[in-house]
């Protein structure tokens, strides 16, 4: 490829191997691994991403680190009785605060930068969507408008996967993905739901159906998903209801999703527009 050099998720490189029979591991091994999986799984070319992509992806990394640095302290507090460990603790909440306010200072004017200001905007045209979450799918996820809506999916972790076998046919459900990602989804997703009409409807007629509240939330993320992936692949601001996506595809899947994973359990509530 002229020195063109891909970048592939390793585990599955060694995954290949083992289907391979190779359960050895050696340099001359890998080497002749990787040339194999090159030839055998197609692989895409990706733009490798500018200083501003690496920076604003840092920011967002040390912002998801700060937050949970705040909800630790704030246990804590929580659990002590001792007046100078609450003092102590009080401290460290005030200086993860004022970083806090930092970084999302940085992230905003970077965000407003020629890079990004379009994108941005664009994605903060849909309901749920505010500064935090739109530095998150930027920096996290640049694959968004690029790949089709079941690619976009499964790469998220919000798409229903089959586990059949002969005349078993179990329960779908949803698995791995970008976990950072569905933090933020879930965030947008529960505001969605109390301001867009759109989304509140869809997520009623799933309750009337007898879903869990869990699943038609993931429902919600994922048929959010699905609108800003369209609207980046045609470089369009929200639009009710022609990029709603009302796809009776979009609820097929729940008649057999018994949960949203694990990784919702023991998320709090958001406040609104972050």
């Amino acid at each position: 490829m002229d020195g063109t050099k891909l970048a592939v998720n390793p585990l599955q490189i060694r995954n290949f191997a083992r289907g391979c029979g190779l359960l050895e591991k050696t340099d001359k091994i890998d080497a002749s691994i990787i040339a194999r999986f090159g030839q055998v799984v197609p692989v895409q070319l990706k733009q490798p991403p500018s200083e501003n992509q690496k920076h604003l992806l840092m920011l967002n990394r040390r912002r998801s680190q700060i937050l949970e640095h705040l909800g630790a302290e704030r246990n804590r507090l929580k659990q002590t009785q001792d007046p100078e460990v609450q003092q102590l603790i009080g401290q460290a909440i005030e200086f993860y605060t004022t970083q806090l306010k930092e970084v999302d200072q940085r992230i905003k004017k970077l965000l407003h930068s020629p890079e990004f200001q379009q994108q941005a905007e664009r994605l903060q045209s849909a309901t749920g969507i505010g500064p935090a979450t739109t530095a998150t799918l930027i920096a996290e996820l640049p694959e968004l408008g690029q790949i089709n809506r079941r690619q976009i999916a499964k790469l998220v972790g919000v798409a229903p996967l089959a586990r059949d076998g002969g005349t078993v046919q179990r329960r779908r459900s949803t698995s791995a993905g970008r976990a950072n990602i569905r933090k933020v989804l879930y965030t947008a997703a529960i505001v969605a739901v109390r301001h867009n009409e759109t989304m509140k409807a869809f997520y009623q007629r799933l309750l009337a159906k007898g879903k869990p509240k869990k699943v038609a939330l993931v429902a919600v993320m994922r048929k959010l998903l699905l609108i800003l992936n369209a609207m980046e692949k045609n470089k369009q601001n929200y639009r009710e209801p022609s990029l709603a996506l009302d796809n009776p595809q979009d609820s097929r899947w729940h008649q057999n999703t018994p949960c949203c994973g694990s990784w919702a359990r023991g998320i709090q509530m958001p406040s609104p527009r972050r």
